[in-house]
């Protein structure tokens, strides 16, 4: 799972995200005749993560009342996730025009905040072992076109060099 991503194609519009933080998100809210519709911005804490496999059937069910699809205001230029070993940032790219989204969960009662779900997928072989991780999933990138939200995977990962440790 993504722990940190950054947006903004210039140097003076890029801005790192990491899980923990408030975002700004936009609601994708499906309308019964026209399809996808975007509304104004919301704000959550991006806590956790949501599998796309279960978005409909768990996630924004019946059994979840006022949870809601959300994207990032922002396309997407990178994502980060820590490596198990050094503890060091490993970054890939992300495909270009595309957005992160979450589950973002109703308020608990008595409370003002919002936690947000980054929605993710299945991570390929090449990419758990790119990321030198032990869970097997990656965040889902996309778009919406047509009024649907269009999934557009990560785009090959380049192999990562590991210097040897000391022999002796």
């Amino acid at each position: 799972m993504c722990k940190k991503y950054t947006t903004g194609q210039k140097r003076e519009d890029c801005g790192e995200v990491r899980a923990g933080q408030e975002i700004e998100f936009e609601a994708v809210e499906r309308e019964a005749f026209s399809g996808m519709r975007i509304t104004p911005k919301l704000k959550g804490r991006w806590a956790g993560s949501a599998t796309h496999d279960k978005l409909k059937s768990y996630w924004l069910s019946k059994r979840f009342p006022g949870n809601q699809l959300v994207q990032i205001t922002k396309d997407v230029t990178g994502i980060s996730e820590t490596d198990r070993e050094t503890g060091e940032d490993i970054w890939a790219p992300a495909p270009e025009r595309t957005r992160l989204f979450f589950v973002l969960e109703a308020s608990p009662p008595g409370r003002s905040y919002r936690l947000a779900k980054l929605v993710t997928v299945k991570a390929r072989p090449e990419e758990r072992a790119y990321f030198r991780q032990e869970n097997d999933s990656v965040p889902l990138t996309g778009r919406i076109e047509n009024k649907e939200i269009v999934p557009v995977p990560l785009p090959p990962v380049p192999k990562r060099i590991i210097p040897q440790g000391e022999l002796f």
